[in-house]
């Protein structure tokens, strides 16, 4: 699976120091995003504590996962193992609470995505938001742990109401608060050109999600491009809080991917057997050279032989004619006689 992912982080314009952290980890398709609490002692503290034990977890002990259990099984066992992730990352911050005084309080939400084959693994708690943009439509895919969703969802307001409601920012559920926490988990199916924006309250408190959608409508293509527009729309709009977005876009389907492989794999094994097969024609061909280069030399041989035999028999009957000759004459010169 090609998968492409960018992630931007900024201050705003209210506030003195960026309590936000996100996390891209492109070896395991994972991209997170943490918001420590506002108006909480040490939020980036505890961002920083969430987002460290998601990158620690899947960099070690992720990678140890067999990949001899079923696909269905794997599905299974990601849900899980990013939810255990997220509850140890509770446990550390509240830990992180009792043990110093200096930290007491302070907690943080977080929102993290892991895409496998055809599937997105979603786990969320607090505020911060996963979105997907699929075919020029923005869907919120994660439900607010805060005050206000709440409200709206037993009928107590309406969405136009909330304008005019005080401490509309309680969250309901957060990293660190107590010694457990509940992960709310989601299985996602994906297909190609898919977009998932996930972002703190920065963002949303600031930009309706009918604008989000026509930045990411109009910066598709463009994710680092869409992420500083997000940003920038923001601030534009009060930059009230920290704002960190990351997206990540489905760029290739995985079966077709593997096709694609597959074929090069193919088209290389088949050139590898006809280079080999060439190969071996031509050191057969070698060899028979080589042979018949022998048998020429044997025969050269012999004929060189052969000549020395005959210029050696030549030279014989030379003598021999000689002689006679010498003989006729004797007997010539004594029949004068």
């Amino acid at each position: 699976m090609y998968l492409e992912m960018v992630g931007k982080t900024d201050i705003g314009r209210q506030r003195s120091r960026n309590e936000d952290h996100y996390l891209i980890l492109d070896s395991v398709h994972l991209t997170a995003v943490a918001d420590g609490m506002g108006g909480h002692i040490d939020g980036d503290v505890a961002s920083g504590i969430a987002i460290n034990t998601v990158q620690q977890r899947y960099e070690t002990e992720y990678l140890q996962l067999s990949e001899e259990s079923s696909y269905d099984d794997l599905l299974k066992f990601q849900e899980r193992f990013l939810s255990d992730t997220i509850l140890e990352a509770n446990k550390k911050i509240f830990i992180e609470n009792k043990e110093s005084s200096s930290f007491d309080g302070m907690g943080t939400t977080i929102v993290a995505i892991i895409f496998t084959n055809k599937h997105a693994i979603i786990a969320w708690v607090g505020d911060s938001r996963i979105y997907l943009y699929r075919k020029e439509k923005l869907v919120q895919i994660t439900q607010d742990h805060s005050l206000i969703s709440e409200l709206m969802r037993f009928n107590v307001f309406v969405e136009k109401e909330l304008l005019f409601l005080q401490n509309k920012n309680i969250i309901t559920r957060a990293l660190g608060m107590n010694e457990d926490v509940t992960v709310d988990t989601k299985i996602q199916e994906i297909f190609l050109n898919d977009i998932f924006l996930l972002c703190s309250d920065g963002l949303t408190d600031q930009v309706q999600d009918s604008q989000i959608e026509e930045i990411l409508s109009e910066n598709e293509d463009n994710l680092a491009e869409a992420a500083r527009k997000l940003i920038d729309y923001a601030n534009f709009h009060g930059g009230q809080d920290n704002i960190t977005v990351t997206l990540a876009k489905i760029k290739q389907e995985i079966s077709e991917s593997s096709k694609e492989t597959s074929k090069i794999i193919q088209e290389t094994s088949e050139s590898s057997k006809e280079t080999s097969k060439i190969i071996q024609n031509t050191n057969e061909s070698s060899k028979e050279i080589s042979e018949s280069s022998k048998e020429i030399n044997e025969t050269s041989k012999k004929i060189s032989e052969a000549d020395k035999e005959t210029s050696k028999i030549i030279k014989e009957t030379n003598e021999t004619s000689k002689k006679s000759n010498e003989a006729h004459e004797e007997i010539n010169e004594t029949s004068k006689k």
